[in-house]
């Protein structure tokens, strides 16, 4: 080996090692521990059904986390567990602010506005996800329970019929399928 491809050699080592550090220190910041210590913690807390204290852990790791969508989008999940959904919409509003292509943010978005009877909303974010992603699972499905919801029943199977063409294991819109096929079967006798 020539004198000047060693030079090259160990340069190339001395960089690789000096950026290995770099990554690991980064890796093991305070902030990097703190973040982990919260968010396990609140996902632990939240698999206990301890929603409150799981959501003060999680808004505790917001200020460490370099993907804070990700945790608003945690945090409005235990919302909508708690059955709240207006904080749970500020929470998806929150992470959507950073994140504006997040197709679960919206769709939770969307679920959070259907639970507070919010069709047109719930729609909304549900078009959006769909443009987002295409097969994003059970966005038909929810569509057609809004359609059903509103009285519009033949909107409704063609939405519980794309959500088995995406989805061919969706059970719910699958046993929403049937149970229409039990109820036209009953009125036709």
């Amino acid at each position: 080996m020539t004198e000047g491809a060693k030079r090259i050699f160990f340069s190339i080592i001395v960089i690789g090692l000096g950026m290995l550090t770099l990554y690991y220190q980064k890796s093991h910041t305070t902030s990097a521990l703190n973040f982990k210590k919260y968010e396990e913690r609140g996902s632990q807390l939240f698999q206990e059904s301890k929603i409150e204290e799981a959501i003060n852990c999680w808004q505790k790791s917001l200020p460490f986390t370099s993907s804070p969508e990700k945790i608003y989008n945690k945090i409005g999940i235990a919302y909508l567990a708690k059955s709240d959904y207006e904080n749970g919409i500020k929470s998806f509003r929150k992470g959507l602010k950073i994140n504006p292509k997040d197709a679960t943010l919206s769709y939770n978005l969307g679920l959070s506005f259907f639970q507070l009877g919010n069709n047109k909303m719930a729609l909304k974010n549900l078009n959006y996800v769909e443009n987002l992603n295409p097969y994003y699972p059970d966005v038909h499905y929810l569509r057609g329970v809004i359609y059903e919801r509103a009285g519009l029943k033949k909107e409704a199977k063609k939405e519980y019929i794309r959500e088995i063409n995406i989805n061919p294991g969706s059970i719910r819109a699958w046993s929403k399928l049937e149970a229409r096929k039990v109820s036209s079967a009953a009125r036709s006798q």
